[in-house]
């Protein structure tokens, strides 16, 4: 069974994306796609089971939240 979700933000795209690229990438159970659609980020985890979506997933809103948190500091 394959697993899909998508994660979209609005916000400073380009600061974004470059904060989430290290992460766009093909790992053995998981692969994280980043497009842009409409001015907005998309943010697409495909997994060949839950616990691997739920990892990838994890990552990805932990990285949104820390910088989220910097961008409030500036």
């Amino acid at each position: 069974m394959n697993y899909d979700a998508a994660i979209t933000v609005q916000g400073n795209i380009s600061a974004l994306r470059e904060a989430i690229k290290t992460e766009a990438k093909e790992m053995a159970r998981s692969s994280i796609t980043i497009n842009e659609k409409k001015g907005k980020l998309v943010l697409r985890v495909s997994a060949k089971d839950a616990t691997a979506l739920r990892a990838s997933t994890n990552t990805i809103l932990k990285l949104l939240i820390v910088h989220e948190k910097m961008a409030a500091i500036k």
